[in-house]
């Protein structure tokens, strides 16, 4: 809800995996991107989760890895792949 809350209507917001998501933003540029991540982080940082004080940092963190069509890759496994290494 939150990630949802901090994207645009035309963006996708679904969750990849157990604890990772992924934000389709079409029609942005990847500097752009950063800025939406970015403020989907500090939105998480500032936010308060049930249980968070158990986590290692006593708080619910996240990291934001970025990729874009077609500099980054052509293929969803590519892009996947090259969001990973940008964590």
């Amino acid at each position: 809800k939150l990630m949802r809350r901090s994207a645009r209507e035309m963006d996708v917001v679904t969750r990849y995996g157990g604890e990772e998501f992924c934000l389709i933003l079409p029609s942005i540029s990847k500097k752009e991107s950063v800025f939406v991540g970015e403020r989907i982080r500090r939105a998480i940082e500032m936010e308060s989760f049930p249980g968070e004080s158990h986590l290692p940092l006593g708080r619910l963190t996240t990291s934001v890895g970025i990729a874009s069509f077609p500099e980054d890759g052509v293929s969803a496994n590519e892009l996947i792949h090259a969001a990973d290494l940008a964590l």
